[in-house]
């Protein structure tokens, strides 16, 4: 199954409904609370507008956690069943995964239980061949300051979400 055909639905969901203010609502509650625990979360590439467009896995796990603490449980109940639907879609996906896939998982199984089989996020990790993003990015140390600074760049989101995966499941 293709991944971008099962995300349209619950995106038009979310944005066409009564939901989308309260997603937001969500969504800077996670920032304000939640997003220190989750250091694989970037303030600056995971917003809610930018995971609209890119990872629906990513924001529904986002807005999963942060619904938790409101006083809407449909929402909530919304939410984490389309975090679910997104995550395990990973499991049978034709698609590469994406970064952002793995940082949903994550953030669902540190925050919520486990939405994917143990081993998952493993499983995704060593497809995005992020045990090997720590060795390049050392490696990157000795190159002149510009290439050093480009390659921290493309390599500290790799390193932050292989990390805290190694704390969060391997440990």
């Amino acid at each position: 199954l293709s991944t971008s055909l099962l995300v349209l639905p619950s995106i038009r969901a979310l944005i066409c409904c009564s939901h989308f203010p309260r997603a937001d609502c969500s969504s800077r509650s996670f920032w304000a609370c939640c997003a220190p625990w989750a250091p694989y979360i970037s303030p600056t590439t995971d917003t809610f507008d930018q995971l609209r467009q890119r990872s629906p896995l990513l924001l529904f796990c986002l807005l999963a956690v942060s619904s938790r603490f409101h006083d809407n449980p449909a929402f909530a109940h919304f939410a984490e069943q389309q975090a679910l639907t997104h995550m395990r879609n990973t499991l049978y996906s034709t698609e590469p995964p994406k970064l952002a896939d793995l940082k949903g998982s994550l953030l669902y199984n540190a925050w919520m239980s486990r939405g994917a089989p143990p081993g998952h996020s493993v499983s995704l990790a060593l497809q995005l061949e992020l045990p090997g993003s720590l060795k390049k990015l050392i490696s990157a140390l000795a190159l002149p300051m510009q290439q050093a600074k480009q390659a921290f760049e493309a390599y500290m989101p790799s390193v932050r979400t292989w990390l805290s995966l190694y704390c969060q499941e391997i440990w």
